[in-house]
C-alpha cells in the first residue's frame, strides 16, 4: 500500500510537472479538422516550440454545432477543464473561429486573474454582446485576421475586429503577400511565428490596429496599420456587393471560400498589397520585430 502511494505520487508530480498549458480550441463543425491532430504541420510546429519551454499542448474537442447554446456549453466544460489543474498553472489558448468564443466564453466562467496569460484567437466571429473577452482573467489577447476571409464576419452579421482594449491586439495578416481564407489561419507559416508576437507586442498599448506580413523562411514584418478605418470600409462594400448578387439576399449558411486567396477582395478592385508597396505604410510606422 505504502509503495502504490509512492508511485502515485510520483505520477501526479509529473502529471503536472509544467506550470504552463497550451490548449487548442477549433470551431464550428471543426473536430475532425486536421490542424490540431498531433500529425498536421501546425500541431507539430506549435509542440516544438512548446516543448523547448517545457509547455504542455493539449487539445479541447466540443460539439462544433453551429449554436450559441453549444457554444455557451463547450465554454463552460473548458473553464472546468481549465479549474481542474493547480491554481499555480497558467494557459495559453490557440483558438480557431468559433472556437475563440466558446475560450471566451470560458474566460467569463473564470475568476483568476490573468489565468489565460496569452490567447490568440484566429478568424474570430466577433461579437461586441456576447463574446467579449474577460481582461482581468486574459493577460494578453491576439486577435489574427485576415481581410480575404469573408467567413470570419459571416457577410456583416459578426463585427471584423475587436474595439481598443488594453492588452487586446487586432492583426490584419498576409502571409506570403496573400491575404489567407478563413481555413488558412492555421498554416504552418502563421505556427511559426504565432508565439513569438508576444515577446514584442506585450508592452504596446497605445494602438491595437497592426498589419503584420508573415513569411516562410524570414522574419514577419509588423506595422501599425494607419489605414485600418479605410480598409475595413472596403471591407464593408465587399461584402454589400456579395450579398447583392446573392438570389436570397443574405445567407444564414456559409459560402464556398473563393478558389484564390484574395479573390473576393478583386470583386471590387481591391487587391493584396505587395512586398514593395509601402505607399500604405510610412516607413516611420514599421516596427522592429526581434524574433529569431
Amino acid at each position: 500500500m505504502f509503495k502504490f502511494f509512492i508511485v502515485l505520487l510520483i505520477f501526479t508530480k509529473m502529471s503536472f510537472s509544467s506550470n504552463q498549458v497550451c490548449i487548442l480550441v477549433h470551431g464550428t463543425w471543426g473536430s475532425e479538422s486536421d490542424w490540431h491532430q498531433p500529425e498536421d504541420p501546425f500541431y507539430v510546429t506549435i509542440k516544438t516550440q512548446l516543448n523547448a519551454s517545457n509547455i504542455k499542448l493539449i487539445k479541447f474537442t466540443w460539439s462544433g454545432v453551429l449554436s450559441h447554446e453549444k457554444r455557451i456549453l463547450a465554454g463552460r466544460e473548458l473553464a472546468n477543464l481549465i479549474d481542474s489543474y493547480p491554481n499555480t498553472t497558467k494557459f495559453i489558448i490557440i483558438a480557431h473561429s468559433h472556437g475563440s468564443n466558446v475560450g471566451i466564453i470560458a474566460s467569463q466562467k473564470l475568476n483568476h486573474k490573468y489565468k489565460i496569460e496569452r490567447f490568440y484567437a484566429l478568424g474570430t466571429p466577433v461579437d461586441l454582446i456576447n463574446y467579449l473577452p474577460n481582461m482581468q482573467v486574459i493577460q494578453h489577447f491576439y486577435h489574427i485576421f485576415s481581410f480575404g476571409d469573408i467567413f470570419q464576419t459571416v457577410l456583416g452579421v459578426y463585427e471584423r475586429v475587436f474595439p481598443f482594449t488594453p492588452r487586446l491586439y487586432n492583426l490584419n495578416i498576409e502571409v506570403n503577400n496573400k491575404m489567407p481564407g478563413h481555413e488558412e489561419l492555421h498554416c504552418q507559416t502563421i505556427a511559426k511565428w504565432l508565439l513569438q508576437i508576444h515577446p514584442f507586442l506585450q508592452e504596446f498599448n497605445y494602438n491595437n490596429q497592426f498589419f503584420t506580413k508573415f513569411y516562410d523562411n524570414i522574419k514577419p514584418q509588423i506595422m501599425i496599420d494607419v489605414n485600418f478605418e479605410a480598409k475595413r470600409a472596403q471591407d464593408v462594400k465587399l461584402h454589400a456587393q456579395i450579398c447583392y448578387t446573392l438570389p436570397n439576399g443574405h445567407p444564414d449558411w456559409r459560402l464556398s471560400r473563393p478558389t484564390q486567396i484574395g479573390e473576393a477582395w478583386q470583386l471590387t478592385g481591391l487587391k493584396s498589397h505587395s512586398q514593395n508597396d509601402t505607399s500604405l505604410f510610412p516607413q516611420n510606422t514599421l516596427l522592429a520585430l526581434p524574433l529569431h
